[in-house]
């Protein structure tokens, strides 16, 4: 819609994230949730918090953490529909979704996701770099997503400012044109 949203994971138990709100196009501005910050609900046991990404894609909001016991599993959740006060695990989504095929340099721990209108894409650094990404698109026939499928196999980031930290990342389409935003010192 007309509003990008920010998400940070706040450090709590269950887990939860605080959600900032880009109200006039140039600053986010932090919108309280009825407590705060908006609780992850479901999560499983194994799912790593260290890293999340978010994707809006057709209307909804989903979140993404992957499994700390399966390498290559991501745990799907969704925003509540009913109102922006929790995230719920495999509520109306897949639960859980295989991303396969990734080189072996691939930092699977660096990442981003967004769907560009067309494909739902997960994005991962390529090892020890911070300007390389490998790029995969969920394949609806095989159920899972897929390194080169409807995408090209790297993409480079190119002048990205000696302040950004590169371990921090998040990706965005805004129906037009692909994003990549890093959080800067």
């Amino acid at each position: 819609g007309d509003r990008a949203r920010l998400f940070a994971m706040r450090d709590a138990s269950p887990p939860q994230v605080y959600m900032v709100v880009n109200l006039t196009g140039r600053a986010f501005t932090y919108e309280p949730a009825e407590n705060g910050s908006i609780p992850i609900r479901g999560a499983p046991e194994d799912a790593s918090v260290d890293t999340f990404a978010t994707v809006h894609g057709r209307g909804i909001v989903s979140f993404y953490l992957w499994s700390r016991s399966v390498e290559g599993r991501l745990y799907q959740f969704r925003l509540s529909t009913a109102s922006p006060t929790q995230i719920e695990f495999g509520v109306g989504v897949l639960p859980t979704l295989d991303v396969r095929g990734f080189p072996a340099e691939a930092n699977l721990r660096r990442w981003a996701m967004h769907e560009d209108g067309n494909n739902y894409r997960v994005m991962v650094f390529k090892q020890g770099s911070s300007s390389s990404l490998y790029q995969a698109a969920f394949n609806g026939e095989r159920g899972r997503y897929e390194y080169g499928y409807r995408s090209r196999d790297q993409v480079s980031l190119r002048g990205m400012p000696a302040g950004a930290i590169p371990f921090e990342g998040a990706s965005l389409h805004d129906g037009r044109n692909w994003r990549f935003y890093q959080l800067g010192r």
